[in-house]
């Protein structure tokens, strides 16, 4: 073990049913885990390459597939995220000059958002990186048939999870390989 680092849990020993040996636990742990590491190789290597968080990316992505401005309470639905969350993200990229927020003419109690041509410098400048990033940490290490089955448990496991979320309602649709990368 190298100076300074943490040791690893004892997997030795058995917790009962939410212990690391029992099927449903080893799964549980490795998606935990896998999630973490992704989230952290996420974050670091999008804000290091891209200049953007991660979130700030699918904000970015979401809103240059929109036609035209398109209310908050939408944009927060598609990118999974509370309005709080939105409205604070919003408005530091609008300081930073890659998106627009107003008050809809037909209704003021709806924030209206879109992307300016210069998040959508911000966003293509970040796109190489992403998709660097997505090869590398998560494509290639799975066969095609591993990666369906892995979309197909994940997709069971979101919709267990959230059955309205807009990628199940997606699929359920039959619009899945119409979803851009």
């Amino acid at each position: 073990m190298q100076r300074g680092s943490i040791p690893p849990p004892d997997m030795g020993s058995r917790e009962g049913l939410a212990g690391p040996w029992s099927p449903w636990g080893s799964s549980w742990i490795a998606a935990i885990q896998v999630a973490n590491v992704l989230t952290s190789r996420i974050e670091a290597d999008m804000h290091r390459r891209g200049g953007v968080t991660p979130f700030e990316f699918q904000l970015l992505a979401t809103l240059r597939r929109q036609p035209d401005e398109v209310p908050m309470s939408q944009v927060a639905h598609l990118v999974d995220s509370s309005l709080s969350r939105l409205s604070h993200v919003v408005r530091r990229l609008e300081g930073r000059g890659w998106v627009t927020r107003r008050t809809s003419p037909d209704d003021a109690r709806v924030t209206l958002v879109g992307v300016t041509p210069e998040g959508l410098v911000r966003f293509e400048a970040a796109e190489a990186p992403y998709r660097r990033l997505r090869d590398e940490a998560f494509l290639g290490h799975l066969t095609p048939e591993e990666h369906a089955e892995y979309a197909r448990l994940s997709l069971k496991l979101l919709r267990g999870l959230r059955p309205e979320h807009w990628y199940v309602q997606w699929v359920d649709q039959g619009r899945e390989s119409d979803v851009p990368s």
